[in-house]
């Protein structure tokens, strides 16, 4: 008997082994990686821009490794260090262009270093995808290489009307380093500013290669201070450079008004501030006020840029700068074009065009890539048709200002010098305190939280409504309402039934989201966008909730995104809609508890004298009747439909109809004094593990790859 058990298990375990061989490359026809070249800091000064740019492009990376998005082949990452030097760019451009297994770039990360290695690119024709390099001279001239982020011209134009529209200045001053980035930015801004009709007081430079910088950063700083009134300070500087000058122009009297470009929603920016006793004492004491144009704030973004940020904390645990979701995007798009280019897989020069022309062919909105940041095409020149944001500087947070603005590009302007009208779009802050869950069924749970909007001006939210809401809520008269420096925050309690569809196929393994959502009816998305408020949210989170029945709740998101309501049968009116999300999973084994105690009950027969076949087949068939019972109650309470629970019952209706047979069969066979191997085998509990195993095995691996 021991031997045929023995027999059966190594069957078992040679099969488990066949199939997760068959997972693995051993059995699969081997091809080579993609290789892909990251060239930028990843050392010196700058080293953490380089990383926020590797965290990103990996995030990615991992995931569609792992989904085999590329066919059989992995995409893998060839790490060069430029050091934000265009003397050692040179060096890394022309060693990738020796490299013959290298197919595209991702960066450079500085215009600087870009412009001069996108001349080695243009010259050996590998194709280069930058997020950050924004100087119009880096893909000016060079169909080779691409840029998924706003460059420097739209740049000067967004802010130079948001200074005139939204800020209400009439005067500036410029800061600028003269590289390439900062050139390309001052001389940009200084005619958009007179096209806006503000007057550009002084404006002050600096040379970041000189050996006197100090000296000539501190020269301006004195100057500075000698104005009586400099207007608004834009700066077109890296973010090293201009912490050096805005925290020597920072005492006690002093307000100057500041903005600058996406340098200042660079992972350094506020890291450097932090290195100063007064910003670690009182965060904010330096970064507070300061505006920052910028090509993506997570606070305004869709639900995948939430859902992206809680990876990264999850794997890096820390805040994803701002290039990591821009340089997630690039990896994103590169991940799509190598998917349409048609590789042949023979010749390196040939599949590096190929590759070109596909990033080429995302040149409008229907064929753009949807990314955490939006949708990401190219324009003519390579370069990223999308919009900008405004950031505030607050406690140490970059958040969205109350006021942004959408550029539409006038009609007959030049791709080089466009003019663009600017329209107005509203954000109000909003936040959702959970204070209790209850009722919870298949399709409707009761909520009870406060919630709150903080705004500028006024704000009509009489005309709020719940997309989710059982029956109309409206909001009456708020609990609190406060008001300072131009900003109110209104405060409501709401307790309400709330409509909520569960996806049951992974039941009771399943993780549920019970959404809050709600939106502005007369407000479109292009005059109101709102923010979670996360200054405002509790930190206590997820924790504070009353416990769910049967429940453990998670987290909980807050997010917005767009919503469409139609006004006729072919016109729609799109709305920013804010969304509280609570995410719960079940507690399994209070689900599982009665399956355990039948498998038990029937694991137990095999212990019970063949002599005593009527208590055998008793035990035998009582677990099967009480799990009809339990099914029928189960699907009483929840649609009918394929899910992971039945795999269970039918396990013990299998396990049963198996021990009622075999209690018969070894009963007739011990009166007649008759012997059967292959019974008695059958009659060892360890057999019945065995097939429990194998199931439960089953559910893991279905489990695993739904979810």
């Amino acid at each position: 008997m021991k031997k045929k058990l023995l027999t059966v298990l190594l069957i078992l375990i040679n099969a488990a082994c066949i199939f997760i061989l068959s997972e693995t490359s051993l059995f699969q026809n081997k091809k080579q990686p993609v290789y892909i070249a990251v060239a930028g800091p990843m050392s010196g000064a700058n080293k953490t821009e380089g990383e926020a740019m590797l965290r990103g492009i990996r995030l990615y990376l991992d995931k569609i490794n792992n989904e085999k998005k590329i066919g059989d082949r992995k995409i893998k990452l060839i790490i060069f260090d430029d050091k934000n030097d265009k003397r050692v760019a040179m060096k890394v451009a022309s060693q990738i262009a020796d490299d013959n297994k290298v197919l595209l770039v991702l960066g450079h990360y500085y215009s600087s270093t870009s412009f001069v290695a996108g001349e080695i690119y243009k010259k050996n024709g590998i194709p280069a995808v930058t997020a950050s390099a924004t100087s119009e001279s880096v893909i000016s001239g060079n169909d080779w290489y691409f840029r998924t982020v706003p460059g420097n011209n739209l740049t000067v134009n967004f802010a130079a009307n948001y200074i005139k529209k939204v800020l209400k200045k009439a005067s500036a001053s410029i800061i600028s380093d003269t590289d390439e980035y900062g050139a390309s930015l001052a001389g940009g801004f200084e005619k958009a500013a007179a096209d806006q009709g503000i007057r550009v007081i002084n404006k002050w430079e600096f040379d970041t290669d000189s050996k006197k910088l100090n000296d000539e950063l501190e020269e301006i700083v004195i100057e500075l201070r000698s104005v009586k009134d400099p207007g608004i300070i834009f700066f077109a500087t890296h973010s090293a450079e201009a912490i050096k000058i805005l925290t020597s122009l920072k005492y006690p009297g002093t307000d100057y008004s500041v903005i600058g470009s996406d340098s200042f929603a660079a992972s350094t920016f506020l890291d450097e501030f932090n290195n100063y006793t007064m910003e670690r004492l009182s965060p904010g004491y330096y970064s507070d006020g300061i505006y920052v144009i910028t090509p993506f704030l997570v606070d305004i973004a869709n639900k995948e840029a939430r859902m992206f940020r809680k990876e990264f904390k999850k794997k890096y645990n820390e805040e994803p700068h701002t290039f990591s979701f821009c340089y997630y995007d690039a990896m994103k798009v590169v991940s799509e074009a190598i998917e349409q280019a048609g590789f042949y897989w023979q010749d390196i020069r040939e599949d590096r065009r190929k590759l070109r022309d596909a990033l080429a062919r995302f040149n409008t909105y229907d064929r753009a890539v949807s990314g955490v940041s939006g949708a990401v095409y190219f324009d003519k020149d390579g370069g990223a048709s999308s919009h900008l944001t405004v950031g505030l500087y607050q406690k140490q947070r970059l958040l969205p200002a109350f006021s942004q603005y959408q550029a539409l590009e006038s009609e007959g302007s030049g791709d080089s010098e466009t003019a663009y009208d600017m329209i107005e779009i509203r954000v109000v802050y909003a936040g959702i305190d959970i204070n209790e869950i209850r009722n919870l069924g298949n399709h409707t749970y009761t909520a009870d939280f406060y919630l709150w909007f903080r705004f500028q001006g006024d704000f009509d939210d009489t005309s709020i409504r719940f997309t989710n809401a059982v029956n109309p809520i409206r909001l009456e008269r708020p609990v609190m309402e406060e008001s300072a420096d131009n900003v109110t925050v209104r405060t409501y309690r709401v307790k309400a039934d709330f409509k909520n569809d569960f996806d049951l196929h992974t039941y009771p393994f399943d993780h549920q989201a019970l959404r809050v959502s709600l939106y502005h009816t007369g407000l479109p998305s292009n005059k109101l966008i709102y923010v979670a408020d996360i200054l405002g949210m509790p930190l206590s989170g997820a924790d504070k909730i009353n416990a769910v029945t049967g429940w453990n709740i998670n987290d909980i998101l807050y997010y917005q995104d767009t919503m469409n309501t139609s006004v006729s049968q072919d016109a729609k009116i799109q709305h920013s809609r804010f969304n509280a999300e609570i995410q719960i999973e079940r507690k399994t084994f209070k689900v599982l508890f009665p399956v355990i105690v039948m498998t038990v009950i029937l694991c137990s027969v095999c212990f019970i004298s063949r002599d005593r076949p009527a208590v055998r087949v008793l035990m035998s068939i009582t677990p099967a009747l009480l799990t009809v019972a339990i099914h029928y109650l189960f699907f009483s309470d929840i649609a009918p439909g394929f899910i992971i629970l039945e795999y269970a019952f039918c396990i013990i209706y299998l396990l049963s109809g198996i021990s009622v047979l075999m209690s018969i069969l070894s009963y007739n066979l011990h009166k007649a004094d008759k012997e059967i191997k292959i019974i008695t085998i059958a009659e060892n509990p360890c057999i019945v593990l065995i097939v429990l195993t194998s199931a439960l095995l089953l559910i893991y691996l279905y489990i695993k790859n739904s979810l």
